[in-house]
């Protein structure tokens, strides 16, 4: 089993390694594309409460518009804090 030391895993992800390059960049790019899908969808949402008329319209406006902002959360810990 591999060394689990705490303060070996926090020198992994404060140093430059190419490996921990590699992650961040990935989780950036994951990010951008997760951010695309999410605005997609929002404008999907409403477009279709446009069409379809229904009691929860709002509703699901909001849950998708807290998702686009969960995403934007996401992207800037990608940015900042990896």
């Amino acid at each position: 089993m591999p060394n689990l030391d705490p303060a070996a895993i926090i020198a992994f992800f404060a140093g430059s390694s190419p490996l921990y390059l590699f992650f961040k960049l990935g989780g950036i790019v994951f990010s951008l594309v997760f951010l695309i899908y999410t605005v997609i969808i929002h404008k999907q949402v409403q477009e279709i409460t446009h069409t379809i008329t229904n009691s929860r319209n709002s509703l699901f406006i909001l849950i998708s518009f807290c998702q686009v902002l969960f995403v934007l959360g996401f992207l800037l810990f990608a940015i900042v804090i990896l």
